[in-house]
């Protein structure tokens, strides 16, 4: 064997004779040790990132519920650029009007929420989801600058109105690089015939969202913190979350308007701000953690007891003279992260708010138990661009009286008014 060894060292061809053994050469050698040697002083130089295990210990600037989590190193992480953060105290405007039982809320954590039919227009093939997906993912680029998702409430006999929406402002689904999609919110039905129509009428559409609960208007709180329960969990976080009714007539393009002309300019995640609260609750967002009314914003109304006299449970709980600021239903957006934060404060808040008052619910009571000031709210301002009208007369099937053809024919009208000037 030393012999053999002794050999092959001393073996001067290319090959050798007695066997397969290629013969390795100074420079065979020499031209990968570069390579690794470039290869690691780039690294060095990059600040490359490490493996996951060293990532996910890394320390977090405050561990803050339902709120995007920040890490005060941004080279593990490229989205996550280093900037001076913003302090700013908010302060919470008659907090204290909120009844103490509301306020601290159940110890029972309610159950989550399940849905039957699903909009395929959002998460399904070709949906908006993968649009952003194909984009990489990323706030903003030629595919789409952002995304907008009307929740429209409705009901399973509710057809015609669904279909007059479709004709007109929930055709729109581009506007100025914005991706816009409208969603219709309805409940369960017993009906086997109704359930089949809303199944195949959600196969030909794809904008059917049906959670598992009461559809009639009693129903009307849940069938609301179901959307924000699904917007929260299927929708990013940079995405926006507007909710209305299907007896509405939305200006859209002035809407997306309405939003690009309050955005920062920064992309989430790229310029984090830091809110302290007078109770000691920080919020980590670049996002604005605002409500935006765009039909009315109920800032001082009055709670007459003798309209809800068939919730005496929750007369005897609200004694305050005056409801939270809140947003009529016709139309409120906000960013999807601040949904589903108002979401998960409802699993712990008590079902006794009427649901004639839903819109007060999320956008007022759940509100300040988040801890969004009224200074979060807001309305419309001083422009007289018109967002929203409503039509309640419109019908709900394809039975029409005199009342509803008028209104039918009347929001037709109010849309090409309003398209004409886009």
């Amino acid at each position: 064997m030393d012999k053999l060894l002794e050999w092959c060292i001393n073996c001067h061809g290319d090959e050798m004779k007695h066997g397969f053994f290629t013969r390795i050469g100074p420079k065979e050698v020499l031209v990968p040790m570069i390579v690794l040697f470039s290869v690691g002083t780039v690294c060095i130089i990059l600040n490359l990132p490490p493996t996951f295990e060293e990532v996910k210990d890394t320390e977090i600037i405050e561990k803050t519920p339902n709120i995007l989590r920040f890490h005060k190193s941004s080279r593990y992480f490229p989205f996550m650029l280093q900037h001076e953060e913003k302090f700013e105290k908010f302060n919470l405007v008659g907090l204290k009007a909120l009844p103490e039982f509301l306020d601290k809320g159940s110890h029972n954590t309610k159950p989550r929420y399940t849905h039957k039919l699903q909009p395929r227009r959002i998460n399904g093939y070709n949906g908006i989801l993968q649009l952003r997906d194909i984009q990489g993912n990323s706030w903003a680029g030629k595919l789409l600058k952002g995304g907008f998702v009307f929740f429209a409430q409705s009901a399973g006999p509710n057809l015609a109105r669904r279909r007059l929406i479709r004709e007109t402002w929930a055709s729109i689904h581009e506007h100025k690089g914005w991706r816009i999609e409208t969603v219709f919110v309805v409940g369960r039905t017993t009906n086997e015939n109704e359930q089949r129509d809303l199944e195949n009428e959600s196969l030909q559409f794809g904008d059917l969202l049906q959670y598992d609960g009461n559809d009639r208007p009693s129903g009307a709180n849940d069938k609301l913190l179901s959307t924000l329960q699904w917007a929260s969990e299927v929708l990013p976080r940079d995405f926006f979350f507007a909710s209305t009714m299907d007896y509405a007539m939305l200006n859209v393009p002035a809407v997306i308007h309405k939003v690009t002309s309050l955005a920062s300019g920064y992309a989430p995640y790229e310029r984090p701000e830091r809110y302290l609260l007078q109770n000691g609750v920080s919020i980590v967002s670049s996002q604005d953690q605002t409500i935006h009314c765009l039909e009315w914003l109920h800032k001082n109304r009055t709670f007459v007891k003798e309209h809800f006299i068939r919730y005496q449970q929750f007369l005897e709980i609200y004694k305050v003279d005056l409801w939270p600021p809140y947003c009529s239903p016709g139309l409120y957006f906000m960013p999807v992260s601040l949904a589903g934060v108002l979401y998960d404060i409802s699993r712990t808040t008590s079902d006794i708010v009427p649901p004639s008052m839903h819109s007060a619910l999320v956008s007022g009571i759940l509100r300040r138990k988040a801890r969004r000031a009224d200074n979060n709210i807001a309305d419309k301002g001083r422009n007289k661009v018109t967002y929203v009208e409503r039509f309640r007369s419109l019908a709900f099937g394809d039975n029409k009286n005199y009342a509803s053809l008028e209104a039918e024919y009347e929001a037709y009208s109010t849309w090409r008014e309003w398209t004409s000037y886009f």
